[in-house]
């Protein structure tokens, strides 16, 4: 029975105490990862070393802290939290588990009941097991911040211990964060790329060049402006170097400044400077800045070029006469070019609308538009896919029909086709042909009155 007289704490097992020993031997971490809770059946639990497992397990957490006691280096608190709805259990014995689930540590402690919230006592109940150990620095917590509760305490110490700390994200350019401001001597060099400016700061690094607040200005007299700045100023003012609209950069200190006009319609450069004093010098006369080192080269085929002190006109040379052979070539006087010349299958085919035609390709496409075999029995192709065709039949006297081929088939069918004499002596000279059984590819002929065999020209006409 638990009295005045019992006695708690805990220690590691015997499994604890070798792992331990081989972390502080070869100086590598040791992971602690969970706490477990037992009611020990009931009984008054006696911690061994040699202890595996609890009496009677109820409850498995991570834990949330592990720290060692600051008035004792030799001392580790291991620390979980316990929500109202975790419960309905007595507390006697705990323990603890490392990474690998290796039993590591036990201790008892006094009775203490963790009530259900469904019992209508609920609470959060803070659980810590101290350990005496020879050396706590190898000893790290593994945590699933997903898993692991907080107590109130830690949460305001860690935040306390942030805000009085300068550890935060610096700002970047995609997210937010902490930012330091530029020295004057950043600002000069313009190399940082973290650091923010003021206004001041960006004054100060444009007036290293010259440049102040740019403004737009009215009509001005131009001898007036010595300080330095950039200016938007009107082409009616006094003293421009070209009646233009321009950007004026004063540089240098106030007695001896230089003045820069672009005018903005053309690009022209122009400057002068003060000579002295601006209450006894003069400035002196505007000068055009044009770079005379650089030239304009005539490429080939081209003629004319030169430096850009003055006009420079640039000519082409006369073109050459064109033809199926010439290519793309250039000289200083003349120049060619490649033409695209319809090959024979090209002209026959009668596709490509790019190519050009000679006169020979010509008449190879004319040829093979209109197709022909001009001997005494041929054929002739027509316009609109017409086909005439013509050739010899002989007639037996037996007045018999005969069936004429064509020399070559018609697309679809003879259309007409007659047959006459081939000559207009002896007998029956006016005698009558009959044409019929039009085929793509034959017609029959029959004389309709006669007795004697003669031979006919026959003509068919298709498509």
């Amino acid at each position: 029975m638990i009295n005045e007289n019992s006695t708690f704490g805990g220690f590691l097992t015997d499994i604890g105490e070798a792992k331990q020993a081989n972390a502080n031997a070869l100086e590598i971490p040791w992971k602690l990862t969970h706490m477990l809770l037992g009611d020990a059946n009931g009984t008054d639990p006696v911690p061994e070393h040699d202890q595996t497992q609890l009496i009677n397990q109820v409850h498995r957490a991570a834990i949330n802290q592990l720290s060692v006691d600051p008035d004792n280096p030799a001392i580790l608190i291991a620390e979980i939290v316990l929500p109202p709805n975790v419960g309905g259990w007595w507390i006697r014995e705990l323990g603890l588990e490392d990474e690998d689930g290796d039993f590591v540590a036990v201790a008892n402690c006094p009775p203490s009941y963790k009530p259900l919230l469904a019992q209508g006592s609920g609470r959060n109940q803070v659980v810590r097991m101290h350990l005496v150990l020879s050396n706590t620095a190898n000893v790290q917590l593994k945590i699933d911040p997903s898993v692991v509760l907080a107590t109130r305490k830690y949460v305001d110490d860690q935040r306390q211990a942030h805000e009085e700390s300068r550890n935060h994200p610096g700002a970047t350019e995609s997210a937010q964060g902490m930012i330091q401001r530029a020295t004057s001597d950043q600002a000069l060099a313009g190399s940082d790329n973290t650091r923010a400016m003021t206004p001041s700061r960006v004054h100060q690094a444009f007036g290293k060049y010259g440049l102040g607040v740019g403004k737009s200005v009215g009509q001005i007299d131009l001898n007036e402006f010595v300080d330095s700045g950039f200016y938007l100023v009107p082409g009616s003012s006094q003293n421009v170097p070209v009646a233009s609209d321009g950007a004026l950069v004063v540089s240098g200190i106030p007695s001896r400044p230089l003045q820069i006009y672009t005018a903005l319609s053309s690009a022209r450069m122009f400057f002068r400077t003060l000579t002295a004093n601006n209450n006894f010098g003069s400035w002196s006369t505007w000068r055009e800045l044009v770079q005379v080192s650089r030239t304009i080269s005539a490429g080939v085929g081209l003629s004319g070029g030169g430096d850009l002190s003055d006009n420079r006109t640039i000519r082409l040379g006369t073109p050459g006469e064109l033809s199926g052979s010439t290519g793309n070539e250039a000289t200083e006087e003349t120049h060619t070019h490649a033409l695209k010349m319809a090959t024979k299958a090209e002209a026959e085919a009668g596709e490509d609308g790019s190519s050009l035609m000679s006169s020979l390709r010509t008449y190879q496409a004319i040829l093979a538009a209109f197709p022909n075999s001009l001997g005494s029995i041929g054929y002739q192709g027509l316009a609109g896919g017409l086909i005439l065709q013509w050739g010899i039949v002989e007639i037996p006297q037996d007045n018999s029909g005969v069936i004429v081929s064509l020399p070559v088939a018609m697309p679809n069918m003879v259309l007409n086709a007659m047959a006459v004499r081939a000559s207009n002596t002896g007998p029956n000279s006016n005698d009558v042909m009959s044409t019929g059984n039009y085929t793509s590819t034959s017609f029959s002929v029959r004389r309709v009155s006669g007795s004697t065999a003669l031979t006919y020209r026959w003509f068919a006409l298709g498509n």
